[in-house]
């Protein structure tokens, strides 16, 4: 992998859209936020058009809204991570997890897809609404990212 020779004002590389993994590129990011979107539509139209089920769209559009905004607040704290910490990992200066941003990103994320579950689990409720607010959660954290990645030099 090439490393840019060029330094910002604190003498840190700059870090630049090549050298971040496939799936943090821009057309990997978009086609995941576009198939998080038509899933939602999907399982939307699916369960709601349902004659077995009755489930009301409002819940599980409200779902998916709650799962986009913890979403976008877990992408800008991975992409807030990466812009500090990405070319001292590659270069295998740090650990991300001894950072207190890596800590606070990981239990961030265990927490807003742990809880969810969790409660699905011991409330014994419908699994529609959890499937909302993941693809909302995907989605958001994509367009977090995404956000991101536009902004870094090519």
């Amino acid at each position: 992998m090439a490393y840019s020779n060029e330094r910002d004002k604190n003498n840190k590389p700059i870090l630049h859209r090549r050298m971040l993994p496939f799936l943090m590129r821009p057309p990997a990011l978009i086609v995941m936020i576009v198939s998080s979107l038509f899933g939602q539509f999907m399982w939307t139209a699916a369960l709601s058009t349902s004659w077995r089920y009755h489930y009301d769209r409002l819940s599980l559009i409200l779902a998916f809204a709650i799962g986009i905004v913890l979403g976008f607040i877990q992408g800008r704290f991975t992409s807030s991570l990466f812009a500090q910490y990405y070319i001292d990992l590659l270069l295998e200066r740090i650990k991300l997890w001894n950072t207190a941003l890596g800590k606070i990103t990981t239990i961030f994320g265990i927490l807003a897809l742990g809880i969810p579950v969790l409660w699905n689990i011991f409330a014994r409720t419908s699994p529609a609404g959890l499937q909302s607010y993941i693809f909302g959660f995907i989605g958001g954290m994509n367009v977090g990212i995404y956000l991101w990645v536009r902004k870094l030099p090519k």
